[in-house]
């Protein structure tokens, strides 16, 4: 019991934790809540403390999850053409739109209860950039959560968890003004331009320059996807998240610039002043969960120090996990949460231990941490990743021990080069030694990466093979601390369990199905034949290839499930057993579809069961009815709002069978 005794805040932050995803997966348990509190009343009572301890852990993190659950959008808010006005939180491109997340204020011009707002704009020509008050004109409807495909990633779940309630999309020229925001918090936020300015000024090169802004400002999207692919297959994607490596060797440059106060006496004085700047940088970055982590971390180990008092390490980890988790449940689904939060307590569990060299031979041990550190991290986080990216970078070891040797000057560098930037010099040999390093880091990640099975991809695991995996690494953790033959034949059953899942819950899905697609810019059909995934789109051969690009990020998971490495385009004259297509017309099943994309109707041989009508057609309706004759007549997404709605009540009027995209896509087995 010494590791639970040495960190009383464990028993109660991983219950917590469970707490919050109990309250994502079964909603509201109403009275049912009742019976584990007086269940953890009773054992504490009965001096059973710690299993005490532990349910009253999971009863704290449901609640907290249900009190700062997303609420619905204000009444009255809806409606067409209303003014708003917000500030931005949040932005980011895709392709040639640009995405925002608001917090509006405003309605009509009037205050009103703040809410937060998705906002599509689909261009990047008006400049509008975080922390920016913008006001525009849309309709703002409920956010929805639309998935065509079983498996479909909904973007629109990760942002529901943030509060967003609501959604619209903004005409840019609905767009009545942007000024910048005032206010302590958002000038903070804009330092981080003043930040990449400075990297980008001098004879650093472009690369190393970007590299050093991702990593510094958390501008991740100046990076290329190249260099994304490059170092994420290297094992080397932590690198481009900010966290605790990055603050601590922001807290180290600081304390060494600080240190005339130290000289000084005013060794507190030194200390607050690292503590506030770490948090303006902290704000400057967004505030995300693993720069939060970090510099809480780092705050409790200042506060300790000048206190005079014993820094615990993984007390401090799980303090900063509820500290975070109590203001934003939500963060327990992202993605940098898990990652900096396992990584950094598998490296507190695991680093030592793992180490078989003996504190006598510091040396010796001192340069094996170089390979157990990231063993340990890999351990916490590899199972993550896996989950979230379908991959495993198998040489990370490689990659990551170099990577622990140039980083730090890399960064620190950095670091160096924006405070002597700020006080106005910009030292050439700076540049050229930070260049030097990032090549080394290029390089090594460049030679990693073309290795020959350097990058393991096409993994799908599902929850509960991960869960399994985290209750074997916590009976391993167990028996590395207590080396009892009982926490051994523990994890020995359990690690035979957890790799037995994959063949004892084996999935059976449909040979063949056809799901035609919601979308407000194509229509699309996607066709599972065998183990084939095939697409039909109504888009220009131009837009095609970005079609299918987006398709494969959305449909990753229902791909991985089953089995399916790609899709291909589903070409004029294919055939097979339950599949054929002669240009517009597809038959599977015997159930023929027409996709009417222009005025000229296709000559038909055999009339059609459904004929799906889309944005190309602006002709009469009811022809389409007296010629083709089809079963059902299907109204696509993409038809412009008004037309769809005209052709729907005339097709009301004929008393015709129809329906439309835009309520539930087409679905043949």
């Amino acid at each position: 019991m010494m590791l639970l005794s040495r960190n009383p805040l464990l028993p109660f932050t991983v219950p917590f934790v469970i707490g919050i995803f109990l309250y994502y997966g079964v909603g509201q348990m109403g009275w049912l809540l009742l019976l584990p509190v007086a269940i953890s009343t009773m054992l504490y009572l009965m001096r059973r403390r710690l299993v005490a301890l532990m349910i009253a852990g999971c009863i704290v993190g449901y609640l907290t999850a249900s009190f700062r659950a997303p609420s619905q959008l204000p009444d009255g808010i809806t409606g067409r053409n209303c003014l708003y006005s917000g500030v931005v939180t949040g932005e980011t491109e895709s392709g040639s739109m640009r995405v925002m997340v608001v917090r509006v204020d405003s309605c009509n011009g009037r205050a009103s209860a703040r809410f937060l707002l998705k906002c599509i704009l689909p261009t990047l020509g008006i400049c509008i950039e975080e922390c920016d008050r913008v006001t525009f004109v849309a309709d703002v409807r409920p956010l929805s959560h639309i998935t065509d495909l079983p498996d479909e990633t909904d973007y629109n779940t990760s942002m529901s968890r943030q509060g967003v309630v609501g959604e619209a999309f903004i005409v840019p020229d609905s767009i009545m003004n942007v000024v910048a925001e005032q206010g302590f918090v958002n000038n903070i936020r804009r330092l981080r331009f003043d930040m990449a300015s400075i990297l980008a000024e001098g004879s650093l090169s472009s690369e190393a320059s970007d590299f050093l802004i991702a990593t510094l400002a958390g501008e991740r999207e100046i990076l290329t996807p190249y260099h994304r692919a490059m170092f994420s297959s290297s094992g080397l994607a932590h690198l481009l998240a900010i966290s605790g490596l990055h603050v601590s060797i922001l807290a180290s440059v600081l304390y060494v610039f600080l240190f005339p106060l130290t000289l000084f006496g005013c060794r507190k004085a030194a200390g607050v002043m690292t503590i506030v700047l770490l948090w303006c940088f902290s704000i400057m970055t967004g505030m995300t969960p693993s720069v939060t982590r970090s510099v809480l971390m780092c705050t409790v180990f200042l506060v300790a120090t000048m206190s005079q008092r014993e820094w615990m390490p993984v007390n401090s980890l799980c303090a900063a996990a509820v500290a975070i988790l109590f203001v934003s449940p939500w963060a327990v689904f992202s993605i940098g949460f898990q990652l900096s939060f396992m990584a950094v307590m598998s490296i507190f569990l695991f680093a030592e231990k793992l180490n078989p060299f003996s504190t006598l031979r510091s040396d010796a041990r001192r340069w094996m941490m170089l390979i157990t550190v990231p063993v340990a991290a890999m351990l916490g986080t590899g199972i993550v990743s896996v989950f979230h990216f379908h991959s495993f970078p198998v040489l990370f070891l490689i990659s990551n021990v170099f990577a622990s040797l140039v980083l730090p000057l890399l960064l620190g560098g950095g670091v160096i080069k924006v405070v002597l930037g700020i006080a106005g010099f910009s030292p050439r040999w700076l540049d050229v030694v930070i260049d030097r390093l990032y090549d080394i880091l290029h390089g090594v990640a460049d030679v990693v990466t073309s290795c020959p099975g350097a990058l393991v991809s096409g993994l799908y695991l599902r929850p509960l093979e991960v869960v399994a995996y985290f209750v074997t690494l916590g009976l391993f953790a167990l028996w590395l601390y207590y080396r009892r033959s009982a926490c051994l034949a523990a994890m020995s059953i359990m690690l035979v369990f957890t790799v037995s899942l994959p063949y004892i819950y084996k999935e059976h899905h449909a040979e063949a199905e056809l799901y035609v697609t919601r979308s407000h810019s194509e229509t699309t059909a996607v066709v599972k034949d065998g183990e084939q995934l095939l697409s039909y789109t109504t888009a220009r051969n131009v837009a095609a290839r970005a079609v299918m690009e987006r398709d494969s990020a959305r449909y990753a998971g229902y791909m991985l499930r089953r089995g399916l490495l790609a899709i291909t385009p589903l070409h004029d004259g294919y055939t097979s057993n339950v599949l054929n297509r002669e240009g517009d017309m597809i038959t599977f099943r015997d159930r023929r579809l027409v996709f009417i994309n222009s005025d000229s109707l296709p000559p038909m041989r055999k009339r059609p069961h459904y004929a799906i009508v889309c944005r190309g057609f602006r002709g009469d309706i009811r022809d389409i009815i007296s010629r083709l004759g089809p079963d059902s007549v299907i109204l696509s997404s993409d038809i412009v709002l008004r037309r769809h709605d005209r052709y729907a009540r005339e097709l009301s009027e004929m008393g015709a069978h129809f329906r439309s995209l835009r309520d539930a896509p087409l679905v043949l087995r």
